[in-house]
C-alpha cells in the first residue's frame, strides 16, 4: 500500500493532475524535506499517523490556506462521522492556528490595493498579524489622524482558486479513504465553496458591518467599529 499511494501521488503529478500538486504544495527544494514529506504520504495513506506526522500534516494544511484549511475546518467539527478520530485531531489545529503571509507579501498585496506609497496614509502599520484565517489576516494599524484600525488582507489568490481548491481537496480525501463515507462530503464542499466565496468578498462584509452598526446604534455595551471606506477594498 506504500508504495502504491507514493507510485499514485507521483504518476499524477506526471500526468499534471492538479490534486496531486494540492497534496504536495509546500516542498522545497531540499532532498530531506521532500523524503519527510513522503513518508508523511504514507502515513496518511495507511490511516497511521503519529504525533510527529499529524504535527506535519496540520502543519501543510494551514500553509495551503484557503479551500484546504477551511475544509479542513468544517471537517473538524463533524462529531466523528465522517472522519477517523487521528485525523479529526490534526484538522481540529486549523480552527486555531493559520501560517502568516510574508512580510514582502503583505507589502506587495497593499501596493496593488492601496498604490505606491501607501505607507504615508500611516502613522504606524504593524506587519505582523494579530490574526490570520483561513483566507486572510488582520493588521493593527493606526492612521495619521490618530484613528485605530484593523486592516483585514486577503491571501493572494484565494478567491480565484475557491472552487477548483476545495474539489481537488475532495478527490485527495476519496483517494487517500480518509472520508468513512464519501456520499456525506458533497453537502460539506458546497458549504465550504458558499463560505469561502461570501468571505472573501470584503466589500460585502464591510456593507454587513455598517448595517450591523446601524441596528445596534445605542444599545449599551454594544461597541461595532466603523469602516473606513477610503480604504476599503474587494481584498
Amino acid at each position: 500500500l506504500n508504495g502504491t499511494c507514493n507510485y499514485i501521488l507521483t504518476r499524477m503529478q506526471s500526468e499534471g493532475h492538479a490534486f496531486a500538486d494540492v497534496l504536495m504544495r509546500g516542498l522545497g527544494d531540499d532532498y530531506y524535506e521532500a523524503r519527510m514529506e513522503a513518508a508523511l504520504t504514507t502515513a496518511v495513506c495507511n490511516g497511521n499517523l503519529e504525533p510527529e506526522d499529524r504535527r506535519r500534516l496540520a502543519d501543510r494544511l494551514s500553509e495551503m490556506r484557503g479551500a484546504a484549511m477551511k475544509v479542513g475546518q468544517l471537517l473538524s467539527m463533524d462529531g466523528g462521522q465522517l472522519l477517523p478520530p487521528q485525523l479529526s485531531e490534526v484538522l481540529s489545529r486549523l480552527r486555531e492556528d493559520a501560517h502568516q503571509m510574508p512580510l514582502g507579501q503583505v507589502a506587495q498585496v497593499l501596493r496593488l490595493a492601496w498604490g505606491d506609497g501607501w505607507e504615508s496614509r500611516f502613522q504606524r502599520f504593524n506587519f505582523t498579524p494579530i490574526a490570520s484565517a483561513s483566507i486572510g489576516q488582520v493588521h493593527r494599524a493606526e492612521l495619521r489622524d490618530g484613528r485605530e484600525l484593523a486592516i483585514k488582507v486577503q491571501y493572494p489568490g484565494v478567491k480565484d482558486s475557491i472552487d477548483s481548491d476545495v474539489d481537488n481537496v475532495a478527490a485527495l480525501l476519496r483517494l487517500f479513504r480518509l472520508i468513512r463515507d464519501p456520499a456525506d462530503l458533497d453537502p460539506l464542499l458546497r458549504e465550504a465553496k458558499r463560505q469561502l466565496h461570501e468571505e472573501a468578498d470584503y466589500l460585502a462584509e464591510a456593507s454587513y458591518l455598517e448595517a450591523y452598526r446601524a441596528r445596534t446604534a445605542g444599545l449599551q455595551g454594544i461597541r461595532v467599529p466603523r469602516v473606513d471606506t477610503a480604504l476599503t477594498r474587494q481584498n
